[in-house]
């Protein structure tokens, strides 16, 4: 409006922006593949859209999504919906500019945007996985060297023990017995034996057999 000199209407000044420069402006901006912009008036109506442009001016594209609602409630803020366009789930932040009955709204892809998370996660879970084979794998080796270890220490305290009992004279199918037990703790699955040449160097006796059958036994000696 101008006023005259004595303060009366003298005329209005009117500028016009045309919309296609709104359209490219936005078709600028880089939000991604499935990113959005848009400017809205208050209730949802596009002036314009990237992409697409002119085929949504003046298109209410907000509807439905609770988007008027959301604005009704603060000048700025993010959520997240599915768009009311397209169908794509998207987060969303709006702002209202200042003493202008307008709305800007930027959209995301949000699979768009988690992508980048989703593939860390993925990194990320591997390479917990990869560690927890790694620990299993070397805590397994260690169980096997302690047992490897144990088995050892007792081969050798029995052997002590077996050269003990000679040392003191005792009888020999008491040694002998000690010997084939301390052979078959070292491989449980297997049954010892030990048969001693006869004096006339031709039939075996029975020396000790702890684990077999007192007839497999006597079956066997003097054989």
């Amino acid at each position: 409006r101008i006023d005259g000199p004595g303060g009366g209407f003298a005329g209005v000044v009117a500028a016009a922006i045309e919309p296609r420069y709104f359209d490219a402006f936005y078709e600028s901006i880089k939000v991604g593949q499935a990113g959005v912009v848009a400017l809205l008036r208050l209730d949802g109506t596009a002036v314009t859209r990237a992409p697409g442009g002119e085929p949504f001016r003046a298109r209410k594209i907000g509807a439905g999504t609770g988007f008027a609602e959301r604005l009704a409630g603060a000048d700025a803020g993010t959520y997240h919906g599915l768009s009311s366009v397209d169908g794509v789930a998207r987060i969303y932040s709006y702002r209202k500019i200042k003493d202008r009955p307008l709305v800007v709204v930027v959209g995301l892809g949000l699979a768009e945007t988690l992508a980048g998370w989703h593939a860390a996660l993925w990194a990320q879970s591997l390479a917990a996985v990869a560690f927890i084979v790694v620990i299993v794998g070397l805590g397994y080796l260690v169980v096997l060297e302690l047992h490897r270890r144990q088995q050892t220490q007792a081969l050798v305290w029995g052997h002590r023990g077996v050269l003990e009992r000679m040392a003191a004279g005792a009888p020999l199918d008491v040694t002998l017995e000690a010997l084939v037990k301390l052979i078959e703790s070292q491989s449980p699955e297997m049954l010892g034996s030990i048969l001693l040449l006869d004096e006339d160097g031709v039939h075996l006796r029975h020396g000790a057999a702890p684990r077999l059958p007192a007839a497999y036994t006597a079956a066997i000696d003097r054989m």
